[in-house]
C-alpha cells in the first residue's frame, strides 16, 4: 500500500512545526477552558474551572490518539494524520494539509480570532444586559447578541486558516463594524455598567482597580485591527484557495 499526503500524490509530506503544535494545544485549551466556563456558570461553581478544564483537555488528547483522530486545534490549524490514497490513515505520522500551508501570520491571526471569538461567545456570562442605543435589552436579547458577535469571529479565524481570498475583504469589514461598535458603546460604558451591576458583581476586585478596562480593550482590539489588515495586505498571495 503507498502512502501519500492528503489530496496531492505528488508532494512529499510536510511535518507540522513547533509553531503548528504550541498553536494547536493552545486552541484545545481555549475550547476546554470555554466549556468549562459555561458550565461554572451555569452551575454557579467556578472553583471548578481549571480542574474540569483539565479534565476536558485529557479526555480529549487520549480519545483522538486512541481514534488516531487529529483533536480540534490540530485540525484548525491545518495537521493531519497521514493516509493512504484511499484516504485512510495509515500511522500515527501527521503532517500539514497541502492546501494549508499558510504562512505563520495567517496561522497565528487565526488563533487569536478564534480566542476574541471564545470570548464574545462568553460576553453573556458578564453582560446579562446590553445596550442598544439608550434601550437597555434583557438576557435572551443579550445571548443572542453575543452569539452573533462569537460567530463572526468565529467565521474570520476559519477564513485565515483556510488561506481563503475573500478573506482580505470579510476581516476588514467585521472589525471595522466592531470597531465602531465599540466605539459607540464606550461612550454609555457607565450606563452598560449600571445596567450590569448584578452580572458583574463578581467581579469588584478587577473593576475597582481597572475602572477603564473596556477602554482598555477597545484600544487593543483597534491596535489588533490594523495589524490584522496589514498583515492580510502582505500576506494575500497567501490566500490562495476559493
Amino acid at each position: 500500500m503507498t502512502t501519500t499526503s492528503e489530496l496531492n500524490p505528488q508532494r512529499k509530506p510536510i511535518r507540522p512545526n513547533s509553531l503548528r503544535r504550541f498553536l494547536s494545544i493552545y486552541i484545545d485549551g481555549v475550547l476546554c477552558f470555554f466549556s468549562s466556563w459555561i458550565i461554572a456558570n451555569v452551575s454557579d461553581h467556578f472553583h471548578w474551572v481549571l480542574e474540569l478544564s483539565l479534565v476536558f483537555y485529557l479526555v480529549e488528547i487520549i480519545f483522538c490518539k486512541l481514534q488516531l483522530w487529529t483533536t480540534i486545534g490540530e485540525f484548525c490549524v491545518g495537521i493531519r494524520y497521514l493516509t493512504s490514497s484511499s484516504k485512510q490513515v495509515v500511522a500515527d505520522i501527521q503532517i500539514i494539509h497541502p492546501k494549508l500551508m499558510l504562512n505563520p501570520f495567517l496561522i497565528i491571526a487565526g488563533s487569536l480570532e478564534f480566542t476574541f471569538s471564545v470570548l464574545f461567545f462568553s460576553g453573556w456570562t458578564f453582560f446579562h444586559q446590553i445596550l442598544l442605543g439608550n434601550y437597555v435589552f434583557s438576557n435572551s436579547i443579550s445571548i443572542t447578541f453575543w452569539i452573533g458577535e462569537g460567530i463572526l469571529f468565529f467565521l474570520s479565524s476559519v477564513y485565515l486558516w483556510s488561506g481563503l481570498k475573500l478573506t482580505i475583504v470579510l476581516i476588514p469589514l467585521i472589525h471595522l463594524f466592531d470597531f465602531l461598535l465599540f466605539l459607540i458603546v464606550l461612550l454609555k460604558w457607565h450606563l452598560i455598567f449600571h445596567a450590569n451591576h448584578l452580572s458583574l458583581k463578581r467581579w469588584p476586585h478587577l473593576l475597582s482597580h481597572y475602572p477603564n478596562i473596556f477602554e482598555i480593550f477597545v484600544i487593543i482590539f483597534g491596535i489588533w485591527s490594523l495589524i490584522l489588515i496589514l498583515g492580510i495586505l502582505i500576506s494575500k498571495r497567501q490566500l490562495i484557495n476559493s
